[in-house]
Parts: structure tokens; C-alpha cells; sequence
């Protein structure tokens, strides 16, 4: 069969079922014999040239499915109503056109108005000549035609009875139900909804699907999420005060211990922050420490403070989360997540300016909708003094928020800082973690680039990206000799 017929097909009709699907309908269709008995004549491929003969063995297709009556069948011309192609749009002496069963014989009761067949039931109309086009008697002869219903579904089918929209069959009889409490043999008492096949106490914000949410949880898309972080009525505050002069530092317990709860309420009220909570709820990770909050204090300035979750997942043992929500002192504020597997950040969740949830694979720079990459304290001498604080604390919450608090926060150079929280907080040795952090946050900000697929003898790793002698190490241009694969990624 012609392939631009089908396309052609797809896009005229208007619900926009798929192209497989809507070929399982055509196919049904050419099985029913009563097409043949009302005189239902195939028509050929409207692609082909006027007037060219149908062929035995050609190809042969349906009409036009319609959603609606607008057009009234012919006897060469037949309009379908109903997707399974059991009903005609067929036009009434009285002028309108309305969708009709095709009858399973054409010897029913002749008419002349619709009048002439109330006899026969509720919705009966009469056809008109040529328009229904039964051959026996001929089909100049108008006919009653059954309105076309849809099938009455199994639960509302009370023993050849339909129940009406919005009652359902218990017990033999039609009873007033909504879907979420009709529960196959009862319908829940108020309060309660059919969950798994019995009724259960739940409410209508915690029903998702046939289940019921866990307390404090709402269903949003399907999915049982937290409407919101829950802020704890105490979460701990910690305040790291830096000297870039003397190169110390110290970290305390803030003086107001509970100030953390104060940012976990603000963070509450940014749809970003909300929104990136919620994603994390619905790839299955589970608040684990946290909220907390670190409050960094340069030189005796507040600089930033920073607000962290960690997450862990209760069937993917070696993953895990993290969400940041960060103001700096300038009043700006930003959020985001990323996504740990085997102590390596595999993806960086952001909203971007649409409200939609977006994710930052590796090499982060590649992303279209990559950060600034600029660290707050680019080739500063506190730099140093930062790293120090961050990679004393080795693993754990803290870590991440030090380091978080150290990386710029607005733009998405964080996609950059989340590559290294998980990499800087999950080493053991201090100084590997100290030389990570003083590549990629005490540097000025590197450039991305892309490994070639394969490594030559007489060119850097990455052709036209990094300088030469430097080649591609997890997508930035580090120190590497000629046909030195530190990494690979596609080119």
C-alpha cells in the first residue's frame, strides 16, 4: 500500500490515534461481511489518477474516519463515525445528519420521516435515499437506523441494562458512584477510596491511581510526592568564617541553632526548588540528612548561605541525591540537584526558564543550557583557604554544602561544582580532594571540550578544543601529552 496514503490518513483524522493503531482499525474493518451486504464498496488509493480502474488484487482502502457529522455518507462516499467502523454518518429527512448503526441486515423497517420509527426505541431516526444505501430492498428506499451508543462498559452492564453515566452495577441494581470509590462489588462509604480492591481511609489529594499516598504526600501526575519540602521545627545551622589573610578558618554552630528552618521555609516558596523536590520524589529517592544549612562568612562578610538535602534510594543501593538551595548576599538565589551513582555525579537536574524540570549530562559544558562555570572565588588566595575548610570534612552532608558553598551558585556553573561534590565528597585521601578542588574551583574556569573517538600518535586528545599539549579528562582540557587517551567521549 501506498505509504503517503497512511500519512496522509493520520493527519485527517482529528484525535490523532497513532498510524499503528489506526491500521489495526482499517484492518478490522475489511473483515466485516455486512460492509459487502450494505453495498459498502472499497475505494481505491485517492493518490491515484482520476478515473484509473480499480483493479482485482489492487490496492484497496476505507474511507476517512470522522470524529463528527459534518458530511453525510454516500452510496460511494461512506463517512464513519465511530473508530471501529460499525456507524455512518447518515442524513434524516429532517435536514440533520446524524451517526447511525450499520444494521446487520438490510431488511428493517422502511420510514419516511424519523417520525415513522419512535416504535422502534429511543433515538431511531429514518435515512434517506442513497444515503445508508442498502441494495435489499433498494437503496432508494429510506430505512430505520438504531443511533450509534457506544458499548456499555462491564461495570455499568447490569444484565443487558446500561446504567447511566455515573452509577455503576453492585449487587444487581444501578447505584451512584464516583470512579474512585467504585470498588467492583461496593462503593466506599465517604472518607474512603478503592485502593488494590477494598476500600481504605484516604483523602482526595492522596488518592494517585488506585493508591493511597503516605501521609504529608499528594499525587501530582500520577506520582505520590511531597507537596513541599517538610522544613523540621529545629534544622541545623552551621556558620564557617574565613581569613583569606591568615589562611584559618572555623566553622560553628550558628548562633541562632535553628536558622536553617528560616532558609528550608524560604526555599519552600521558590516554584524551582518545589518543582526540582518533587522530580526527586518521583525517581524514588528518599530525604536522608538534611535540610541543613551552612552559612559562609568571608573575611568577616556574609558571602552565601546554602541549604542541602541528601538523598538515598531505597532499591538502587549506590545511588544518590543531593538539593541545594542557595541566596547569596547580593539577594540573588539559586537551585538544583544532582544525581550520584558509585560516588560519581552522573546527572544535574535544573528548571529552566519554560518551569521545566531539565537534566545536565557530562561533560557538563556540552549542555545548551550549561552554567557560567565562574566560581565565586576564581584564583583567589582564599581559594585555598575554602578548600582546606571543604576537604577536612571529607564525606557527608557537610561536604557537600562546603563545597556548594564554595562554587558559584547562580548560572549554571553549578552543573560544574556538581560534578565535583561528588567527586571531592566521596574521596577518602584529603589530598586528592584538596588537588581536585584547587583544579576545578581555585582555577580560572576551563574549557570544555571533546574527545575524538580515537587517540592518534601525532595529535592532542581533543582536535581543536584544548591548546596543545592538553587533552580531554572527564570533558575538560587537563595537561596530557599527544595520543594520551586520558578519557574518551564521543567526538
Amino acid at each position: 500500500m501506498n505509504e503517503d496514503f497512511f500519512d496522509h490518513l493520520a493527519r485527517s483524522y482529528a484525535s490523532g490515534v497513532t498510524r499503528r493503531t489506526f491500521l489495526k482499525l482499517l484492518l478490522g474493518g475489511l473483515g466485516s461481511g455486512v460492509l459487502a451486504a450494505l453495498g459498502i464498496k472499497l475505494r481505491q488509493n485517492d493518490y491515484l489518477a482520476s478515473g484509473a480502474e480499480e483493479q482485482a488484487g489492487g490496492d484497496i482502502f476505507l474511507p476517512f474516519v470522522r470524529k463528527s457529522c459534518e458530511v453525510a455518507s454516500r452510496c460511494e462516499e461512506r463517512v464513519y463515525c465511530a473508530q471501529d467502523q460499525t456507524c455512518l454518518c447518515l442524513q434524516t429527512p429532517e435536514g440533520d445528519i446524524r451517526c447511525g448503526k450499520i444494521p446487520s441486515t438490510c431488511n428493517v423497517q422502511l420510514c419516511q420521516t424519523s417520525a415513522d420509527c419512535a416504535n422502534l426505541g429511543e433515538g431511531y431516526f429514518c435515512d434517506t435515499p442513497n444515503s445508508g444505501c442498502c441494495y435489499d430492498p433498494p437503496a432508494e428506499l429510506p430505512r430505520c437506523i438504531a443511533p450509534c451508543v457506544p458499548p456499555c462498559p462491564a461495570e455499568r452492564d447490569c444484565d443487558g441494562t446500561c446504567c447511566p453515566a455515573g452509577q455503576y452495577c453492585i449487587g444487581g441494581a444501578c447505584v451512584a458512584c464516583t470512579p474512585e470509590q467504585y470498588c467492583t462489588t461496593q462503593c466506599c462509604p465517604e472518607g474512603e477510596y478503592c485502593v488494590r480492591g477494598a476500600c481504605v481511609p484516604c483523602t482526595p489529594e492522596r488518592y494517585c491511581v488506585s493508591y493511597c499516598c503516605a501521609e504529608g504526600q499528594i499525587c501530582l501526575d500520577g506520582f505520590c510526592v511531597y507537596p513541599e519540602l517538610t522544613c523540621p521545627t529545629c534544622a541545623p545551622c552551621q556558620t564557617c568564617d574565613a581569613d583569606s589573610v591568615t589562611g584559618e578558618y572555623n566553622c560553628a554552630e550558628c548562633q541562632d541553632a535553628c536558622h536553617g528552618t528560616a532558609l528550608c521555609q524560604q526555599a519552600n516558596k521558590d516554584a524551582s526548588f518545589v518543582k526540582l523536590s518533587q522530580h526527586l520524589d518521583k525517581l524514588g529517592f528518599v530525604p536522608d540528612q538534611g535540610p541543613q544549612e551552612l552559612v559562609l562568612n568571608l573575611d568577616g562578610a556574609w558571602t552565601r548561605s546554602v541549604l542541602g538535602i541528601y538523598y538515598t534510594h531505597p532499591t538502587l543501593a549506590d545511588e544518590t541525591a543531593y538539593l541545594f538551595y542557595g541566596e547569596e548576599a547580593t539577594g540573588e538565589t539559586g537551585t538544583y540537584a544532582i544525581r550520584i551513582r558509585a560516588q560519581e555525579t552522573k546527572l544535574g537536574y535544573f528548571v529552566n526558564a519554560s518551569g521545566q524540570v531539565e537534566e545536565i549530562t557530562p561533560p557538563w559544558g556540552a549542555s545548551s543550557q550549561a552554567f557560567s562555570l565562574e566560581p565565586l572565588f576564581a584564583a583567589a588566595d582564599s581559594c585555598g583557604v575554602l578548600c582546606n575548610f571543604s576537604c577536612d570534612l571529607v564525606t557527608g552532608i557537610l561536604c557537600a554544602l562546603a563545597t556548594a558553598a564554595i562554587c558559584s551558585f547562580s548560572g549554571p556553573g553549578v552543573a560544574l561544582c556538581g560534578w565535583v561534590i561528588g567527586t571531592t565528597c566521596g574521596v577518602v585521601a584529603t589530598a586528592t580532594c584538596l588537588a581536585i578542588c584547587d583544579q576545578f574551583i581555585c582555577k580560572p574556569p576551563p574549557k570544555f571540550c571533546f574527545c575524538n573517538k580515537k587517540c592518534y600518535s601525532d595529535v592532542d586528545v581533543c582536535l581543536n578544543e584544548c591548546k596543545p599539549g592538553l587533552g580531554c579528562f572527564t570533558g575538560i582540557c587537563r595537561p596530557a601529552t599527544p595520543g594520551d587517551c586520558l578519557q574518551e567521549f564521543p567526538g
